[in-house]
Parts: C-alpha cells; sequence; structure tokens
C-alpha cells in the first residue's frame, strides 16, 4: 500500500476526539465485514485497562500433525497460521484502543510502558501524546468506539499486517473534566487503517495509523 506521513496532529481534526494519531493516506479501503465489536469508556469511574472489555476473536483451528514417535507434534498449515495471525491482530487492535480511550487516567510514569504492550514508536510515543495533551487541557474521553474489521491482504507469515477497519466514533468523544461538557464527537463510518509489526515476543503492536479519505 503506497502511503504518505502527514504531520501529527489533534485527533479532534481526524476522529473528533481530540487526541494525537499518525498520518493519513489517500488509498481506498475494500467494503469491511462487520465485527460488532466495542470498545468503551467511563469519564465517571475510570475503568482499568484490559482486553477483555471487547467481544474476542473467534479462536482459529489448528491442525495437528501426527507424531512420528512418541512425542507429540503439533503445528499450523498456511490457513491456519492465517487465521490465528489474523485474530492476534484484531484482538490487539481492540485492546490498542482500550488503552488509547483510557490512558489519560493513567499514572503518566506508567503510560510509556503501558503503550508499548500495545505499539511501537511512532504509534507509541504518540499515545503518551496523546494523554499529555488531554490532561494538560483538563479533558477525558466518553462513549465507546465500534469497530468493523475487514482484511484487503494477507499476512502470510510476513511479521508485517494491515487491518482495516471502518470504525464508528458518533458515541465517542472528548469532554471538559471540570465542566462535563461535550467538546468533540465522531461521525459513523471512519475510514481507518492501522499497520502492525509481529515483535520478536511473538506479539502483534501497532506501529502507524492512517486516516483514509475514501469513505467506507
Amino acid at each position: 500500500m503506497s502511503t504518505r506521513r502527514l504531520r501529527w496532529r489533534v485527533l479532534g481534526a481526524c476522529v473528533g476526539a481530540g487526541l494525537v494519531l499518525a498520518g493519513c493516506t489517500s488509498t481506498a479501503a475494500d467494503g469491511p465485514s462487520s465485527s460488532g465489536t466495542t470498545a468503551s469508556a467511563s469519564v465517571v469511574t475510570p475503568s482499568s485497562i484490559a482486553a477483555s472489555s471487547a467481544a474476542p476473536s473467534p479462536t482459529p483451528s489448528v491442525a495437528s500433525v501426527p507424531p512420528a514417535s512418541s512425542a507429540v507434534v503439533t503445528s499450523l498449515d498456511p490457513a491456519a497460521q492465517e487465521a490465528a495471525d489474523r485474530a492476534a491482530v484484531e484482538a490487539q487492535w481492540i485492546k490498542y484502543w482500550d488503552v488509547y480511550i483510557n490512558i489519560v487516567r493513567t499514572a503518566a510514569d506508567q503510560r510509556f510502558a503501558l503503550a508499548a504492550t500495545v505499539a511501537v514508536d511512532p504509534a507509541q510515543a504518540n499515545l503518551s501524546k496523546s494523554a499529555e495533551y488531554f490532561e494538560s487541557h483538563g479533558r477525558d474521553t466518553y462513549g465507546s468506539v465500534s469497530h468493523r474489521l475487514s482484511w484487503t491482504d494477507a499476512i502470510a507469515k510476513s511479521g508485517q499486517a494491515v487491518l482495516s477497519d471502518c470504525q464508528d466514533q458518533s458515541q465517542f468523544g472528548s469532554i471538559d473534566v471540570n465542566t462535563g461538557q461535550k467538546l468533540t464527537v465522531g461521525v459513523q463510518r471512519d475510514n481507518i487503517k492501522a499497520r502492525f509489526v509481529e515483535g520478536p515476543d511473538g506479539v502483534w503492536r501497532v506501529s502507524d495509523i492512517y486516516l483514509l479519505d475514501t469513505p467506507c
């Protein structure tokens, strides 16, 4: 996918919440399939950061290879490996948004380490920047984000992945902590692509996020 990096900017200009995201691209996305997954945030009672708040992706099947000896050997065929990798990427994307929504409520000295569980630079640093921005402006997040996930390219054991999300942010935005006034609200169909890399520990993490101009 051909992309171009724009400057860091306030999310309010991109997806309506006032946080900071990566650059955008003009590449069109194929029609996504609905996942019905939602990441939620509360501004009244801060919630803990947990990926379990979102519906998990189906667990892919594992193909067992008949053992040549008494030892049991298990491996994944290419189709099962692809399904497993996609499920892992999707789960990390949901977890990324749980972190993204709640990181402003995390102690400042813990934010970078928390971001490292779901992202690598530049996305990792950007999560910390978004929290700093919100904190310095007396803002928090409210509402929930729903995901419509889809794939246009296979991972094919490459260690890299690009996930499409036609995201519903119409019930999500930023709020003034002191007054409780809603400052921004997102749109129903926000066309987003996220690039992931697989770490040496086998964990997929977001590296870049691209906001597309085309409808989804």
